[in-house]
């Protein structure tokens, strides 16, 4: 069903089963695990809209709220931007941007969220929130971080010697 879909859009019989899903889950008791272990499957596979719709759910009531979480759901609306006409594109980018934001909100020092967020600002005009200066910013907290993590797995390691 899935294969018969445009990406611009969602088939309805495709839609009806996303709308179930958060109904199935909290049905059989299924945990926030479960969720995001599914979501992740849709995404690894290019099913964006269906990783999107599963991680938005999950997100909305609490079950997902990790900077993983965020950061693959941002991910998930970023491919659905890269696909959608115009019009759509737009309110997907500021969902990508708010998404990353959340995730290094949550953790400010979670490298791949870092690294996309910059990419973001790098890439996305700025009526969307694309901005070259936070880039740069950005760009100078991922050194730092990525400086400091040698200097502490050494630090870490000379009581073992």
């Amino acid at each position: 069903m899935i294969a018969d879909c445009h990406h611009q859009s969602l088939c309805p019989g495709l839609l009806l089963l996303l709308l179930a899903m958060p109904a199935l889950v909290i049905a059989t008791g299924e945990g926030a695990s479960e969720s995001c272990q599914l979501a992740r499957q849709h995404y690894d596979t290019g099913h964006f809209a269906a990783a999107a719709a599963l991680l938005q759910d999950a997100v909305d009531t609490g079950r997902c709220v990790t900077p993983g979480d965020y950061h693959l759901l941002g991910k998930a609306y970023g491919h659905l931007a890269e696909q959608a006409p115009w019009y759509r594109a737009f309110g997907l980018a500021r969902k990508t941007l708010h998404c990353f934001n959340r995730a290094v909100e949550l953790d400010e020092r979670y490298l791949p969220a870092l690294q996309d967020l910059r990419q973001f600002h790098l890439q996305a005009p700025g009526i969307v929130g694309g901005d070259a200066d936070q880039a740069e910013r950005l760009r100078q907290r991922i050194e730092a971080l990525q400086s400091e993590a040698p200097a502490r797995q050494t630090a870490g390691n000379e009581g073992h010697q």
